[in-house]
């Protein structure tokens, strides 16, 4: 089942509206389904908790300025740019990140990267 598809069970979208979404997100947005899911009306939110129910993971919102700056090195710049994901944080040796993607190939055919 496709993501879009776990959206129309939720009830968020019409089973019907699926290829004019994704022609939408082809044409407008580059490809980016959640900007023309937030053009129709389904809020970013909304979008967020299906994506974490999705791939069974959980969500969070994170504000970026409260990210540590210290965090950051841990993780190369265009690997975060390239994988879609950022170093939140670091509790002791645990180290913390997250994706605004998650459950999404990098862009080239490959599959997502998980990472704990």
């Amino acid at each position: 089942m496709s993501f879009l598809e776990a959206l129309a069970r939720e009830g968020l979208i019409n089973k019907s509206q699926i290829e004019e979404i994704k022609s939408r997100a082809a044409e407008k947005h580059g490809g980016d389904i959640d900007e023309a899911l937030v053009e129709l009306g389904v809020s970013p939110d909304a979008i967020l908790e299906s994506r974490g129910k999705y791939v069974k993971m959980p969500t969070r919102k994170v504000n970026v300025k409260d990210v540590p700056f210290e965090v950051l090195k841990y993780i190369p710049e265009d690997s975060a740019t390239y994988y879609r994901f950022v170093p939140i944080g670091l509790q002791g040796r645990n180290f913390g990140s997250g994706s605004d993607r998650p459950g999404e190939s990098p862009g080239d055919g490959r599959p997502p990267v998980y990472f704990r």
